[in-house]
């Protein structure tokens, strides 16, 4: 057993000058919006109910933290305000579906043409590309509500799609340019496809 016990020693210790050279957090991080994009990639209109719930806990916590940071130095109601602030603009976006809807759609399109804007536009400010992509992100969220399930599926998949493939470039650190509007590109219409077949019977 100690003999044992030594040589899993042995082993730890081998790995610590590894582990020391990665970054842990940055892996994490990295793990974790990949499984989220391969989510919103393939199961993005089943599970949009729990995108819009989260984008809102999100947009509240940040209002909260923002808001009351101009009123009061003290952590733990900074804190407290974000955290409550999150809760109820989250369980809103799950009751308010339209107007959920329209905000999730115009937040993923923004970023998402934005993205595109300044990769291939590169005469483009950064300042002219997002407001072309918030105007973008307005209009996709108006047809959303109207067309409300094939726009879903389609920014969902295309989203979820450029986040999956940025991701994996990223961590393996490959830069070709046309692979990877290429991976991207089919891995969003394979990911639409799964979409629209496995919610044909929704409505």
């Amino acid at each position: 057993m100690n003999e044992l016990i030594s040589q899993a020693a042995d082993f730890i210790s081998s790995l610590l000058p590894f582990l020391n050279s990665i970054n842990i957090v940055g892996l994490l991080l990295s793990f974790v919006s990949l499984v989220l994009s391969v989510l919103l990639c393939f199961w993005g209109y089943r599970l949009f109910t729990c995108f819009a719930a989260g984008i809102g806990f999100v947009t509240g916590a940040f209002l909260g933290f923002f808001l009351s940071g101009h009123f009061t130095d003290e952590l733990w109601i900074i804190l407290l305000s974000a955290l409550i602030l999150g809760l109820i603009l989250g369980f809103l976006a799950t009751r308010l579906i339209l107007l959920s809807t329209f905000f999730v759609v115009f937040i993923l399109v923004s970023v998402f043409s934005c993205g595109l804007l300044v990769s291939f536009v590169t005469s483009l400010s950064n300042v002219m590309a997002g407001i072309i992509s918030l105007i973008l992100g307005i209009v996709a969220g108006v047809i959303c509500i109207k067309l409300q399930k094939p726009i879903i599926i389609l920014v969902t998949a295309f989203c979820g799609a450029l986040g999956t493939v940025q991701i994996l470039f990223q961590l393996l650190k490959f830069e070709q340019i046309t692979i990877f509007y290429g991976a991207f590109l089919s891995l969003a219409m394979i990911g639409s496809i799964v979409q629209f077949l496995s919610t044909r019977r929704d409505a």
